[in-house]
């Protein structure tokens, strides 16, 4: 009896120690395992992966890549941790590395939460990528551009960001079609508007959609509306998605937070773009809305949460007469509404954060009778608002900064605007606010 309960609990001991299988790894103890600490989770990868750990202390966190020159594998698996340090990304450029080329397949865990740019581009011989399914993840730019065998992508839950290109010419995945466009299918569910094949004049956003990728419409003239589902959760727009198609009217949802550049450039015949009460909006790229020469008005543009007003986001947007620029608002890059000839007011909120203007950002906004530049504001490029009308007026709500440009108030050659300063009591040259207007003591 007592030879059959020890070989009970040796039989109980044995067993508590086996590991769990996953990802294709190897689950083993790596915390205190006592109380209510279970044991932290961990993968074991494949032999002969590089890593590279960064930051200091409890910032630290490693980054797997790339193949050791001795590492055959075709298909592999990347650890979770390296030297005690959880794997939270893949470096940029993997690919770059020669032998990588001949992988087949990749199995990822659940703390991968970010696959830079260009990781996997190139790679003409992965087939397939898996996930855990409680991944968290954001997908770089380019990330498995021309990865033409690629045909399986097993990610189960909504991507928290696309970047331009990242599955450019993986022609490999399966593809479905709805309402006007062709979508990139991602475990069997549509989540990205790839390079488009279809020519529409309408196109209706699948609410699974997460990105609209880059040149997805591009030149596409035939195409007039553009409407998204109302539970949808599209999170970007990337660049050039819809560069000189023919849409007259855009209305971008609550949930898009990213704007590629010159994503609705050159749109001639775009006369509304609006943006949500409740806009998540937080980046807008370079020449956003250049050339759309019809565009009348950007409404609830200040209901965005961008900080930085890119560089010739309106230029040559020689309809639109007003803009109201949002509280997180700190830089208004260059040429943001050059040659904007109708402008007429420019508003920005109470609580303003503006910290600089740079150069020519207003220039040749003909039609502007006065320019307020919030007391927030620590720095001026020259020409602001440059060739505007000759009696256009500055008001300042501050004190000059000796980091403005010598010339941000010069009109053109050594003419200059006439410049006045903010002051509660009278004071010759200064003014004041009358109903929300600046006025003249």
């Amino acid at each position: 009896m007592k030879k059959l309960l020890v070989l009970f609990l040796s039989l109980i001991l044995s067993l508590s120690t086996i590991s769990l299988v996953a990802c294709g790894g190897t689950e083993t103890p790596g915390g205190n395992g006592g109380g209510n600490n279970p044991p932290e989770y961990t993968v074991e990868g494949t032999a002969g992966l590089k890593y590279t750990v960064y930051g200091q202390g409890d910032n630290k966190y490693a980054v797997f890549t790339g193949l050791t020159k001795d590492c055959t594998e075709k298909d592999i698996i990347i650890a979770s941790h390296y030297q005690g340090v959880k794997v939270t990304e893949i470096g940029d450029g993997v690919n770059y590395l020669s032998n990588f080329k001949k992988v087949e397949s990749v199995k990822i865990h659940k703390y991968i939460t970010l696959i830079n740019s260009s990781a996997f581009n190139g790679s003409t011989a992965l087939k397939k990528v898996d996930f855990e399914d409680d991944c968290d993840l954001k997908i770089g730019s380019s990330a498995f551009k021309n990865c033409t065998a690629l045909e399986e992508f097993n990610y189960k839950t909504p991507i928290t960001y696309l970047g331009d290109y990242a599955f450019t010419n993986c022609t490999s995945l399966p593809k479905t079609e709805y309402e006007g466009a062709n979508y990139l299918k991602i475990a069997n569910n549509p989540y990205a508007i790839l390079d488009n094949g279809l020519e529409s004049d309408s196109v209706k956003v699948h609410k699974d959609c997460v990105a609209i990728q880059a040149e997805a419409f591009l030149d596409k003239t035939s195409l007039k509306a553009v409407t998204f589902e109302s539970d949808t959760n599209l999170n970007v727009i990337c660049g050039f998605s819809f560069k000189q198609t023919g849409i007259t009217e855009i209305s971008i949802p609550t949930s898009v937070k990213m704007l590629g550049e010159e994503a609705f450039y050159g749109c001639a015949s775009l006369e509304k773009v609006t943006f949500s009460e409740n806009s998540e909006c937080n980046f807008m790229g370079v020449s956003l809305f250049q050339s759309c020469s019809a565009l009348k008005e950007a409404v609830n543009f200040n209901k965005t949460k961008i900080t930085i007003a890119p560089h010739s986001c309106f230029q040559y947007c020689s309809e639109i007469t007003s803009i109201s620029f949002p509280e997180t608002l700190t830089l208004i890059q260059t040429k943001f509404m050059w040659g904007c000839g109708k402008l007429k007011k420019v508003n920005f909120p109470k609580n303003c954060q503006l910290a600089e203007i740079e150069y020519s950002v207003f220039r040749n906004a003909k039609n502007l009778d006065y320019l307020i530049i919030p007391k927030s504001v620590q720095k001026v490029g020259y020409n602001i608002a440059g060739w505007a009308k000759k009696d256009f007026v500055f008001y300042c709500e501050g004190t000059y900064n000796a980091s403005w440009h010598k010339s941000w108030n010069c009109r053109q050659g050594e003419e200059f605007h006439k410049v006045y300063y903010y002051s509660d009591s009278y004071k010759a040259g200064a003014w004041h606010y009358v109903n929300g207007e600046p006025t003249l003591w």
